[in-house]
């Protein structure tokens, strides 16, 4: 299990619990935390050079942190951009608003759930992913294919 999923697992232990004072005080101990952890990064980002924060951007460990505290030296078309830029057949059109739209093209090309992984991997931030384009087989009704 990594850092992320077991900080995710002990939030969820902690919000079950059956007191409310005590859901509370945790809440309250987390965010603190969390509050002092931001400013103690945005000071450390503040004394590196730009290339260093570059490599921080980019870094499978860190990037995520630098996300969660709205950090990241990347803009969100930056990184969807990145993200899609080795999938086949995947045109970046716009992003606005936290919303990315996409296009595919050609017959042959990734399915919704691996073009939105990818685009959430990337930038988790955004709330809105629209797929133009894509193609999806003809359906064809059972009772069509079975002769009466």
């Amino acid at each position: 299990m990594n850092p992320l999923e077991r900080v995710e697992e002990l939030i969820q232990r902690l919000d079950g619990a059956a007191d409310p004072n005590i859901r509370s005080a945790a809440r309250d101990f987390v965010q603190a935390l969390m509050d002092f952890h931001g400013a103690a990064v945005a000071r450390m980002l503040e004394l590196v050079d730009s290339p260093t924060l570059g490599s921080f951007g980019r870094d499978e460990t860190v990037a995520p942190l630098l996300l969660l505290y709205d950090l990241h030296p990347d803009t969100t078309e930056t990184r969807v951009r990145r993200a899609i830029d080795p999938m086949r057949n995947v045109e970046l059109i716009a992003v606005e608003d936290l919303e990315v739209r996409v296009r595919v093209n050609g017959w042959s090309h990734p399915a919704r759930d691996a073009i939105e992984k990818v685009i959430l991997g990337a930038a988790p931030e955004v709330s809105a992913i629209h797929i133009e384009g894509l193609k999806t087989p003809d359906f064809v009704p059972l009772e069509s294919l079975i002769a009466v």
